[in-house]
C-alpha cells in the first residue's frame, strides 16, 4: 500500500490532569468515529462495517518513562482498493502528538493506475474540532474558514500570507456582487482541507485593500479563488495559482459544478503533497524505540542469568545497536528524499493540468482596460474589434471594469464563437453567456424602435457602420468613467464575434 495523505498536529498541556483530559477528547473522537463505522471483534480484529463490508482493526498501547503511545489501525475495502487509516496519539514532554496517515492499495489482481478520490477522514475533523489549540509547527489548525473582512481583515490576512514561518497553504475565497462562487464553498473547502491549509474568506473591501497593499499581481477579488503557497516573499506571483470566478463557471457550466470541480482539484493537490511533506513526528518513534529497548533489556536480563546465553545476547545487542544506527541514517536519507520529491511535485503540479482540471491563470491580470483589450486582440482570434473600440476605451478610467473582468468577458465571447462554429448553441447567445456567469442583455423594444437611441449604438464593423443590439455588463451602478459596456454581434458566415464598442454606456 502507498501513502496518499498525512496529518500531524500537536498541543501542549500544563498538568498531568490537563493532559489526560485533552487526550480523552481525542480518544473519544476516535472511538466515536469507529463506532460510526461499525463493530469490531476484539479477539480477532475483524471489523463489521455497517454497510456490510468487512474490514480489520488493530489497537496497541505502550508506556515508558511517563510517555504513552496509542496506535489505531483500521483497514476497509473500497471499489478502488483497500484504504488503511493509521491514527497515533502520543503523550511526551508536556505535549500531545497526533499523527494520521492514509494508505491506499490496488484492488486484487489489478494491473493499472489507482484512481481514488481521497478525502479528509472524518476522524481528523473530529479530533481537530474537539479543541482549538492544535497546531502544526506554529500554525493553528481548525476545520472552519476564517473570515477576513474590511480594512482590518485585509491587514490580518496580509500578515498571515506573508508570515515567514507559515508552513501551510492559504486558500483565499473572494466575493463579487453576487457573493462567492457558491454559498457555503468556504465551509466545504475548510472541511476538505482540515489540518492541511488555512481557508480564508474575504469580502470585497478586504480584497481591494490587499490589492492596494501588495499590488494587483497578488490580488484575489471578484469571486476568484487563489492558493498562496508558503514562503510568498521573493516568489513569482504566478507560482500562487489564481482561478477567476468566470473561468470556473465557463469550464463547469454551473456554479455547483464549478464548486465541486475546484474543491476536488485543490483537495487532490494538497492531500497529495501531504503524503510526501508530512511524516510521523520523531517523538512518537522515540517512544516506540524506548519501549522496544526496555523489552529487549528485560529479555537480556533473563538470558544473562544463564551463562550459556550471555555471549549470544551480547552479540544480538551489538547487532541491534548497529541496525539502529543504520536505520536512523536511512530515515534521514528518506526524509531528505521526501522533501526533494515534494519540492519537485510542488514545482510541477501546476505545469501539467489534466483534462478534468481547470487551469489557473498563466499570466498576471491586466492593470488597465487598454491592456485587457490589447491582450484580447492578440490572443482571441475569433473576435473582430471595430475601429470605434479604442475611442470608447480611451474615455474610460484605466481601472474600469475592472480590467481583469473585461478580459474575462471577452474570453467568454471567444468561447461562444468557438461553440457556434461547431453548431447551434441550443439557447440564445445572451442565455448561453448568463449560464456561464456573464452578465449581458439585448436592448429593450423601446431602444430598438428609437432611431435616436440606435444611432448611439451604431459603430464601425468589418463592412462599415452597423447596429449593435446586444451588450455585456461587467459592472453597473458606478461612476460613468468606470461603467463598462461591451457591444457585440455575431458574424456567423465567418464564425466570429464582432465587438463594436467597449466603453461607457451609450445612453
Amino acid at each position: 500500500m502507498r501513502k496518499v495523505a498525512g496529518y500531524s498536529f500537536e498541543q501542549s498541556f500544563t498538568t498531568p490532569e490537563d493532559g489526560e483530559a485533552r487526550v480523552a477528547l481525542a480518544t473519544t473522537a476516535v472511538e466515536a468515529w469507529l463506532d460510526e463505522k461499525g463493530t469490531v471483534d476484539q479477539s480477532t480484529g475483524a471489523f463489521a462495517l455497517r454497510d456490510g463490508r468487512k474490514g480489520h482493526y488493530r489497537k496497541t498501547e505502550i508506556a515508558i518513562d511517563g510517555a504513552k503511545l496509542t496506535e489505531h489501525s483500521f483497514q476497509e475495502p473500497t471499489d478502488g482498493g483497500p484504504i488503511q487509516t493509521d491514527i497515533k496519539i502520543g503523550v511526551t514532554g508536556g505535549k500531545i502528538l497526533t499523527y494520521v496517515e492514509l494508505r491506499a492499495g490496488a484492488p486484487l489482481n489489478w494491473v493499472g493506475p489507482i484512481n481514488l478520490d481521497i478525502r479528509c477522514p472524518r476522524v481528523v475533523r473530529a479530533i481537530l474540532g474537539g479543541s482549538m489549540e492544535w497546531k502544526l509547527g506554529e500554525t493553528p489548525l481548525g476545520t472552519k474558514p476564517i473570515n477576513f473582512l474590511g480594512t482590518s481583515g485585509a491587514s490580518k490576512l496580509d500578515a498571515v500570507i506573508w508570515h515567514t514561518e507559515r508552513n501551510l497553504p492559504v486558500v483565499c475565497i473572494s466575493e463579487d456582487d453576487d457573493g462567492p462562487l457558491t454559498e457555503g464553498i468556504s465551509d466545504r473547502m475548510a472541511a476538505d482541507l482540515s489540518g492541511l491549509a488555512i481557508v480564508a474568506h474575504i469580502d470585497s473591501a478586504a480584497a481591494w485593500n490587499i490589492t492596494n497593499l501588495r499590488g494587483k499581481e497578488w490580488s484575489c477579488f471578484g469571486g476568484a479563488i487563489r492558493l498562496y503557497w508558503p514562503r510568498v516573499s521573493g516568489s513569482n506571483p504566478l507560482q500562487h495559482p489564481l482561478w477567476t470566478k468566470l473561468s470556473l463557471l465557463r469550464d463547469a457550466g454551473s456554479a455547483d459544478g464549478a464548486s465541486r470541480k475546484i474543491r476536488h482539484q485543490i483537495r487532490r493537490r494538497i492531500l497529495g503533497l501531504s503524503a510526501f511533506s508530512i511524516s510521523e513526528p520523531s517523538d512518537l518513534r522515540q517512544i516506540r524505540d524506548k519501549h522496544a529497548a526496555a523489552v529487549t533489556a528485560k529479555e537480556r536480563a533473563k538470558l544473562q542469568s544463564k551463562s550459556e546465553w550471555e555471549k549470544l545476547a551480547d552479540s544480538y545487542s551489538e547487532e541491534n545497536d548497529d541496525l539502529k544506527i543504520r536505520l536512523n541514517a536511512s530515515e534521514t536519507e528518506i526524509n531528505d528524499l521526501r522533501v526533494q520529491l515534494a519540492n519537485l511535485q510542488g514545482a510541477l503540479q501546476w505545469k501539467e493540468t489534466t483534462e478534468s482540471e481547470v487551469a489557473p491563470r498563466q499570466e498576471l491580470p491586466p492593470t488597465t482596460v487598454t491592456e485587457a483589450v490589447d491582450r484580447a486582440r492578440k490572443s482571441l482570434s475569433r473576435l473582430y474589434f471595430g475601429a470605434d473600440v479604442d475611442t470608447g476605451v480611451a474615455a474610460l478610467s484605466g481601472d474600469a471594469g475592472p480590467p481583469e473582468k473585461v478580459l474575462d468577458y471577452l474570453e467568454a465571447l471567444q468561447e461562444m464563437a468557438e461553440e457556434q462554429a461547431k453548431g447551434p448553441l441550443g439557447v440564445t447567445q445572451i442565455q448561453w453567456l448568463k449560464d456561464r456567469g456573464i452578465h449581458g442583455s439585448g436592448e429593450s423594444e423601446t431602444i430598438l424602435n428609437s432611431n435616436k437611441e440606435m444611432k448611439k449604438r451604431t459603430w464601425a464593423g468589418p463592412n462599415g457602420q452597423q447596429r449593435f443590439e446586444k451588450h455585456l455588463k461587467p459592472n453597473d451602478n458606478i461612476a460613468p468613467d468606470k461603467c463598462v459596456r461591451i457591444y457585440f454581434e455575431a458574424e456567423p458566415e465567418r464564425d466570429r464575434i464582432v465587438v463594436g464598442w467597449i466603453g461607457r454606456h451609450p445612453g
